[in-house]
């Protein structure tokens, strides 16, 4: 799917134009690549431009692009989770549409036994019965199967395989396949490049460690694994399981209870289902969730985190994250230099541990705490901050609470001098 095909209908704050990144300073060479890119006056979404310049390997750009949104966002923390999760349902259906189960046109094929074995290029190998086993070498082959129980497998490349039978086991090695299974507990697996794989059946597991595979579920209780680039994964069913570790992945899983791992670098992971469990360990992660009580943890540098839910604990032990909720009683962690953490929801718990942090709560009664040195914070009404700073002897602790000792909505830094708090541009 290119940039222009993800691209949704964003909020005004999240729509990238030429004007916008002008105002932000970009780049001559930056701005003639979004002109080349995005010739519309209207531009384009936050996720299609970011999207674009992961395809055009340009990572500097994107680095700046996030910081330079987030620095405008932080006014409103609210948009900061729309536009991660935004886009997360049409990414999961667009993945499941382009690998369904495909029926396949497979000649009439006579066969004597349980074994029909065919080496020659473009075969087409049909069998209605159980327990079949079918095995097929050359390029192009069609292999189709109602039976349950079915074992097919298949070297050759451009193979599109079908199977809707109970119990299935598919194995493919060449390049360019195409594998549907519509029945319960089916077991596939791809080595080869370019694979689509596509299972509607409950208790499906999927394998692939090619690169750029398209892999969609829609059954309950799937487990997906993915170890090459670019992959492809989305599911809908509830209960999923997905992991991967190549880089570029691109996973969306809109059922209940989905638990997905990812430990390559610029990992895309978005979940519309409640009590959604989501790790990442690569850099440049960009992770959205819009269900209840999600949880999500990063230890990669520049994760990018968005959650809408409420309930949500979130943690990151990154450099540079920037992570936003607008969910109430979000939970909030972070421990590595340079965040930026904005939160909209109210009852927010927000700490960290990293220098330099930025951190705004825009919700009622949040209670935002930095121990270390260079933090910044802003609070809404029955909120309070407390800051770290060190008077020479020892660290201390300076609180603030809203409407008493400190302003709503407005940005405190420590005096390194005096210990108070004092107000500051963000």
């Amino acid at each position: 799917m290119t940039a222009a095909e993800t691209a949704a209908t964003p909020a005004p704050a999240l729509t990238i134009t030429l004007a916008k990144i002008r105002s932000w300073g970009a780049c001559a060479d930056g701005r003639d690549w979004f002109r080349a890119r995005f010739p519309e006056k209207e531009g384009a979404s936050y996720a299609a431009v970011m999207a674009a310049l992961t395809e055009d390997r340009r990572t500097g750009d994107a680095q700046w692009l996030a910081d330079a949104i987030f620095a405008d966002l932080l006014k409103e923390p609210g948009q900061i989770a729309t536009q991660f999760v935004a886009g997360s349902d049409t990414e999961v259906d667009a993945v499941i549409e382009a690998t369904k189960p495909q029926p396949v046109d497979a000649a009439k094929v006579e066969t004597s036994g349980p074994l029909n074995d065919n080496g020659g290029y473009g075969a087409r190998i049909g069998s209605s019965g159980n327990d079949a086993r079918i095995g097929s070498s050359g390029n192009d082959a069609r292999i189709g199967s109602s039976g349950n129980h079915a074992q097919i497998g298949s070297s050759g490349n451009d193979a599109q395989i079908g199977s809707s039978g109970y119990g299935a086991r598919i194995g493919s090695s060449g390049y360019g396949a195409r594998i549907g299974s519509s029945g319960n507990d089916a077991q596939i697996g791809s080595s080869g490049y370019g694979a689509q794989i596509g299972s509607s059946g409950y208790g499906a597991r999927i394998g692939s460690s090619g690169y750029d595979a398209r892999i969609g579920s829609s059954g309950n209780d799937a487990q997906i694994g993915s170890s090459g680039y670019g992959a492809r994964i989305g599911s809908s069913g509830n209960d999923a399981r997905i992991g991967s570790s190549g880089y570029g992945a691109r996973i969306g899983s809109s059922g209940n209870d989905a638990q997905i791992g990812s430990s390559g670098y610029g990992a895309w992971i978005g979940s519309s289902g409640n009590h959604a469990q989501i790790g990442s360990s690569g850099n440049d992660a960009r992770i959205g969730s819009s269900g209840y009580g999600a949880r999500i943890g990063s230890s990669g540098n520049h994760a990018q985190i968005g959650s809408s839910g409420d309930d949500a604990q979130i943690g990151s032990s990154g450099y540079g994250a920037r992570i936003g909720s607008s969910g109430d009683d979000a939970r909030i962690g972070s421990s590595g230099d340079d965040a930026r953490i904005g939160s909209s929801g109210d009852d927010a718990r927000i700490g960290s541990s990293g220098d330099d942090a930025r951190i705004v709560a825009t919700g009622r009664n949040a209670a935002i705490a930095c121990v270390c040195p260079g933090a910044r914070a802003r609070a809404a009404d029955g909120g309070f901050i407390a800051l770290a700073w060190h008077d020479g002897e020892r660290p201390r602790i300076a609180v603030g609470y809203v409407g008493e000792t400190i302003k709503a909505d407005t940005w405190y830094a420590v005096d390194s001098t005096t210990g108070a708090l004092i107000e500051v541009e963000a």
